[in-house]
């Protein structure tokens, strides 16, 4: 039997921006994610993620050649991530009222699938269903990505069509919410970004960290509990954590001219914690 042919790593990269376009001409939000991880590489994580063709080709084509894509959910479509192999966790959800086969984009993932699916106003529901989330904000590894444990994320249903993803049955909808109740949905990223921005001005603004010199312990207090709260982190909130931990952070160091912080270490400190934590 032939052996599988090799392809080179510039073949490799060519095909990965011509993914990431594909994705970002249907109008999804894409970012650069660590190679068999999850972590974003851009800066600002999905909060500055992007469709610019131009951006596109900077970071999959020059700074993070061959990363994982990361596709931003609550922009066009939402995601139904089933982490289960168990034939019984589908016939649960069919006996709730979800259609299969189902008509959108499906994506085999390390340990499930992900189902792409119209907006479903759910809020973002983390293991309402055992082994079941319903994600209405943040992004997921999209295909041909590699889970750290080496798995490729691949399409199960052809090529993905993001523009035209299936509405999720009125009776299946209603029974989450009444089984689990329903939950205010998460604004959109960009505009949790700036809710986010705004609300650690207010802050910062009250503590006056624009006011306080290089040596005060506020600083140290700050930065701790910063890695804190990425380390503690409940599951299904890791991602997120950083990113707006993140986000502030990087508002001190550029905003505030005593802040101390090194961004190296600083960006040491937030990977260790998110690292330890998964």
């Amino acid at each position: 039997m032939a052996a599988a042919k090799r392809i080179s790593f510039d073949e490799r990269k060519a095909q990965r921006l011509s993914e990431v376009q594909f994705y970002a001409e249907q109008g999804v939000l894409v970012l650069p994610v660590k190679f068999r991880g999850k972590e974003p590489l851009n800066k600002g994580g999905f909060l500055n993620a992007s469709m610019d063709e131009e951006q596109l080709d900077q970071w999959f084509g020059r700074d993070f050649p061959g990363a994982n894509i990361g596709l931003v959910v609550g922009k066009g479509f939402d995601v139904i991530d089933i982490d289960s192999h168990d034939p019984a966790v589908i016939d649960q959800l069919v006996s709730m009222g979800l259609e299969l086969p189902h008509q959108g984009p499906v994506v085999a993932t390390a340990r499930g699938m992900h189902l792409y699916v119209a907006p479903m106003n759910l809020g973002r529901l983390i293991h309402a269903i055992p082994h079941v989330d319903f994600l209405t904000n943040g992004y997921v590894l999209g295909p041909t990505s590699v889970h750290p444990d080496g798995t490729r994320y691949r399409n199960l249903n052809g090529s993905p069509n993001f523009r035209t993803v299936p509405e999720m049955p009125k009776a299946f909808l209603d029974q989450v919410r009444e089984k689990y109740g329903e939950k205010r949905a998460a604004p959109h990223p960009h505009t949790q970004k700036t809710r986010v921005r705004d609300a650690n001005d207010a802050l910062d603004r009250a503590f006056g960290a624009d006011d306080r010199e290089a040596d005060d312990p506020w600083w140290d207090a700050t930065l701790n509990g910063m890695v804190d709260d990425i380390a503690n982190a409940e599951e299904g909130e890791r991602n997120e954590t950083l990113n707006r931990v993140a986000f502030r952070a990087a508002r001190l160091m550029r905003g505030s001219p005593n802040c101390p912080w090194d961004e190296d270490e600083v960006r040491e400190l937030f990977v260790e914690a998110f690292v330890g934590n998964n």
